[in-house]
């Protein structure tokens, strides 16, 4: 499974009196790269050139060079997030001209390099296939539900308690199918999965970090 970058993260780097600003940053869609190429725009519009590269899945991937020689920037970047295995992830250089040309192999070279550096300084996390389901059942099954959700390493997101309790977790995909049929077996007319989702994500500090919603 691929890993993607959580948060955002910059590093800079110097070469024959250019700078390489370099942002990188978690993505769950195109329009978020583009929201993002347009921020920077703004935030750094003095700058020569703001070549990136985004991956959103194995078919999904963009890189623009921004007016920098075809092949010295965005496709730089782009090798970076794909030797990482990245998904859902992209990244940013910004160019400030120093003066001085470095040709097409410096180019290409700094704009390698200072996607390396920023993915040096990136904190990733692993994805995972889950699914996110939504079950009400009545409070004498609280203790079998509880038990169930730890044995499967479930992470419990939100309980509500009313006349009977509504209850939303998410599971990996290798342990959904052994928890369903556990339910299931047990007592349908009183415990009623009235939702459930497939999900590319992660989880982290007990929070689950959605990417995706699968279509089945």
């Amino acid at each position: 499974m691929p890993n993607f970058i959580f948060g955002e993260f910059q590093s800079e780097i110097t070469q024959k009196k250019s700078r390489f600003i370099a942002i990188a940053k978690n993505i769950n869609s195109k329009q978020d790269a583009l929201n993002l190429i347009d921020l920077y725009k703004k935030k750094l519009h003095d700058a020569k050139h703001i070549a990136y590269a985004y991956i959103l899945s194995q078919d999904k991937k963009k890189y623009s060079d921004d007016g920098e020689p075809q092949g010295t920037a965005g496709i730089q970047i782009l090798k970076n997030l794909e030797q990482k295995n990245l998904f859902y992830s992209m990244i940013l250089v910004v160019r400030y001209f120093g003066g001085i040309l470095l040709g097409t192999g410096g180019l290409s070279r700094a704009y390698f390099s200072a996607a390396q550096s920023v993915l040096e300084k990136s904190f990733f996390l692993a994805t995972n296939y889950f699914f996110e389901i939504n079950i009400i059942f009545s409070y004498d099954f609280f203790s079998y539900i509880n038990h169930e959700l730890k044995k499967y390493n479930c992470l419990t997101e939100n309980i509500i308690y009313g006349q009977d309790i509504k209850l939303n977790f998410y599971i990996k995909q290798e342990f959904y199918s052994d928890l369903i049929h556990s339910i299931k077996s047990f007592d349908t007319k009183k415990i009623n999965i009235f939702s459930q989702k497939k999900i590319l994500g992660a989880i982290y500090n007990q929070k689950f970090i959605s990417l995706a919603s699968i279509k089945n």
